[in-house]
């Protein structure tokens, strides 16, 4: 008999199939953000989960926002629609920016998974595939005068270049926010320690003056994804995040 991860969740909607109802999320977003600077404020495009003091659904919303920012960041698609020439009319951007994530039906989909606030037969992963999608986070590249290194990144990361069969967008969303909280403490996690100890030995089996070469460096970034999608310390991390905070999402994950 299959076995799953050891958390109790609620029966949710399998992504493969349609809503009911589409949930209105535009009053709990924002598209831009703005900065005071000496000269007055200085406004961005940067899609995120906004504040709303006092509504203790929003404040669920603003606890686990990275997972949410990811799909607003990631999965809206803003082609064609010339936002920046509407930053000096933040309330005509912010309309704009709604209407696109409206007209993206699976959009609501991802939050409502996200939020586990939706209803049916949850969606499932594998553990394999969780360390698939998690490894493409490790991006490497060439720093000059450094060489190469290694970041994290909401939005330059290597999912966009992975072709995927099914869509794992709210599983994406999953492992950003799981491996940020590890970023976020004091003591260096595991995976973190191993990943860069990953980045020393490829760079070490290449010449110097080969590491500015794209062709080697996509190869050495597979390879680091490889690495990373084997790595221990973050199978580890990321099924201890599932226990603690898997409830709160709409999806389970297997064992196998």
């Amino acid at each position: 008999m299959k076995k799953y991860l050891g958390i109790g969740l609620i029966a949710t909607l399998h992504m493969s199939k349609p809503l009911l109802a589409q949930t209105n999320y535009c009053d709990r977003i924002t598209a831009v953000k703005m900065e005071k600077t000496d000269s007055g404020y200085t406004t961005y495009i940067s899609p995120r989960i906004k504040d709303i003091p006092g509504d203790k659904k929003q404040a669920f919303f603003k606890r686990f926002h990275r997972r949410f920012d990811y799909i607003l960041i990631n999965k809206v698609n803003v082609d064609g629609a010339d936002l920046y020439k509407m930053r000096k009319d933040t309330a005509a951007l912010n309309r704009r920016f709604c209407e696109l994530f409206t007209q993206q039906k699976e959009l609501s989909g991802y939050f409502d998974v996200l939020a586990n606030a939706q209803t049916g037969t949850k969606q499932m992963f594998t553990v394999a595939e969780l360390m698939q999608i998690a490894s493409r986070f490790f991006w490497l590249y060439n720093e000059e005068p450094d060489g190469w290194n290694y970041y994290i990144c909401i939005g330059n990361n290597g999912q966009k270049e992975s072709s995927y069969e099914k869509d794992y967008s709210v599983l994406e969303a999953f492992c950003f926010e799981a491996i940020l909280s590890y970023l976020d403490k004091r003591k260096s996690p595991r995976f973190r320690i191993a990943a860069r100890k990953y980045l020393d030995e490829l760079a070490g089996a290449v010449p110097e003056t080969d590491r500015q070469n794209p062709a080697v460096i996509f190869t050495a970034r597979q390879s680091l994804y490889h690495k990373m999608e084997q790595d221990a310390g973050l199978k580890d991390a990321l099924l201890k995040y599932y226990r603690r905070y898997g409830n709160t999402f709409g999806f389970r994950l297997s064992d196998k």
